[in-house]
């Protein structure tokens, strides 16, 4: 009865992860109609490249601390204790991020232009800065939520986000006349609200009190996985970058159309993985490792279900939308999704080496898999432009897959984990 009762909350807290999750991303496939219309292909490519910059900078900001939060949290047994670790690492955040943007736009002038060769500096320097620090200070409020498990207030405050955003981004396009713009400016005043909402929600689950050796033991934890975090950035988005330097903006708004429709799938992995994580960290702590075990299984099941629904419906929804000069998009929606399934099967394998403390290790294979990625971008991008891209993905996930197996077979041998 405990073990059915436990599959059936992870089941419908990782539908709710699911669905607060994949808010944005389908809100980016909802509004293609829109933005295929009303923007070029260059102005299209100008967003996404700025959005995938936000991606890589806010996780520098929270220096994966929101990683160490949902493993260090269960080795604390008192209550006062948890809410003291959990205000340490949320003040720590702030102020760290506060400082890396005051520096960023102070030094705007030396660094915008080796971010961006044909965009322009101004006013998409701004939103980058201000966009990476709202999704970077909120990152811990909502991680605190999940290990929390109140999975209908994460949902419930996604929900106020994405309408915010589905609704600002149409007044700023149609009404603004803002373009490109429209949709970073509504993204930014929509992360505002959230965070607001966030923090109200976890008042009563920390004490604003700082204790150093609960930073120092988070970092600890931290900043070897910090690598490997970035370099899933490296992996999956900074082609757009590298791309802006060797393409027109018009060819890498037609792949970001494809990517858009490939991090649907991404972002349905993502979400069941907010659920799973927590579960399967409590349990394995418990010593349930059979459970665990099953819960790892049905995970698999869903990485594999999820890519498959996503081949099928990505092409049929770039088919149906697609306006014209986007339509080259759906020559790369298919095998995009296949490297978001590798990706995805990461996950399993992450898990077990994170639970066991080994993120030295994850770094080690995402940091070769980045590397790998890096070095192929500049190689066949020059040459074959979006497909080099394509070809460096699939590269680097093959290899980081095939490090972490490694790594999770050898410490399986010495610890005698399932």
């Amino acid at each position: 009865m405990i073990m059915q009762t436990s599959t059936k909350k992870f089941f419908r807290d990782a539908f709710l992860y699911m669905a607060a999750t994949m808010m944005t991303p389908a809100l980016g496939v909802i509004l293609i109609p829109v933005f295929t219309n009303q923007l070029t292909p260059a102005e299209y490519g100008i967003m996404t490249t700025v959005h995938a910059l936000v991606g890589f900078l806010q996780l520098f900001m929270v220096l994966s601390l929101h990683g160490a939060i949902t493993r260090l949290y269960y080795d604390f047994s008192k209550k006062e204790q948890q809410k003291a670790y959990l205000g340490s690492i949320l003040l720590f955040v702030t102020g760290f991020a506060v400082v890396v943007s005051l520096l960023l736009l102070l030094s705007q002038k030396w660094i915008a232009p080796l971010l961006f060769k044909s965009i322009p500096h101004e006013p998409y320097y701004a939103y980058l800065i201000v966009l990476s620090f709202l999704m970077a200070w909120q990152s811990i409020p909502a991680t605190i939520l999940r290990i929390k498990e109140r999975a209908r207030t994460y949902f419930v405050i996604y929900s106020v986000k994405s309408v915010l955003v589905l609704l600002l981004t149409l007044v700023f396009l149609y009404w603004g006349g803002l373009g490109a713009a429209s949709y970073l400016l509504a993204m930014g005043i929509a992360g505002a609200v959230t965070l607001i909402l966030f923090l109200w929600s976890i008042r009563k689950d920390v004490s604003f009190s700082f204790s150093k050796p609960f930073v120092s033991m988070s970092l600890a934890f931290s900043l070897p996985l910090l690598p490997h975090v970035l370099s899933n950035w490296v992996i999956t988005t900074s082609d757009r970058v590298l791309l802006e330097k060797f393409i027109s903006l018009d060819t890498i708004g037609v792949y970001a159309l494809a990517v858009q429709m490939a991090m649907v799938v991404r972002m349905v992995f993502m979400s069941v993985n907010s659920a799973f994580v927590p579960k399967y960290n409590q349990l394995s702590a418990s010593s349930n490792h059979r459970e665990a075990s099953r819960l790892l299984r049905i995970f698999l099941y869903l990485i594999l279900a999820g890519g498959l629904v996503g081949w099928g419906g990505g092409y049929l929804f770039l088919e149906l939308v697609g306006a014209s000069g986007y339509q080259e998009a759906t020559r790369f929606v298919g095998v995009l999704i296949g490297a978001e399934v590798i990706f995805g099967l990461n996950y399993l394998l992450i898990a077990k080496l994170s639970f066991m403390k080994k993120t030295g290790k994850l770094s080690i294979s995402s940091s070769a898999a980045a590397v790998i990625n890096v070095l192929i971008n500049l190689s066949l991008i020059p040459v074959i432009g979006v497909w080099g891209a394509v070809v460096s993905t699939y590269l680097a996930e093959i290899a980081r897959t095939m490090l972490n197996v490694i790594w999770t077979k050898r410490l399986h041998h010495r610890r005698g984990f399932d």
